[in-house]
């Protein structure tokens, strides 16, 4: 992390960029978290469960987004670089998606539906794909 000591004003901004990487890491996890330990017992709650995950993804990626942004404003740091934008972006983008696909009342036309299908594969190896990018940021940061 880059030397803030002897700036006035500096200690806010440093506490900050180490609560967006902590929130950078963790978020991820959390929400991964969420959906393991979530028990549906039905494909409507299954739909349900998507949709509510997919709200809060879309609140972490906001912010993420904004901090992301603010942060990268006043020069490049760890975790808040422009590729660190456009995945919170994209995430953002997608989670909406979905949030519109599942939320509301949920029919399933198909003869298997599995609404949480995505969610199986991708939270897990997302979480994990954030954690890795933070720690090559920080390589990245510290040998620039």
């Amino acid at each position: 992390m880059e030397d803030y000591r002897g700036h006035p004003g500096t200690t806010r901004h440093q506490a900050w960029h180490v609560a967006h990487v902590v929130a950078t890491i963790l978020t991820p996890w959390v929400l991964a978290a969420y959906y393991w330990r979530s028990q549906p017992q039905t494909i409507t709650a299954e739909a349900a469960l998507v949709a509510d995950f997919h709200t809060m993804a879309a609140i972490a990626a906001s912010v993420l987004l904004l901090s992301t942004v603010l942060l990268r404003i006043s020069g490049r740091r760890i975790a808040a670089t422009v590729p660190f934008a456009v995945m919170w972006m994209v995430a953002l983008a997608y989670s909406i998606s979905q949030m519109q696909e599942y939320g509301g009342e949920f029919h399933c036309d198909d003869d298997l539906c599995m609404p949480d299908f995505g969610l199986f594969f991708t939270a897990v190896p997302f979480a994990g794909a954030v954690s890795f990018a933070v720690l090559g940021s920080a390589v990245i940061s510290r040998a620039a």
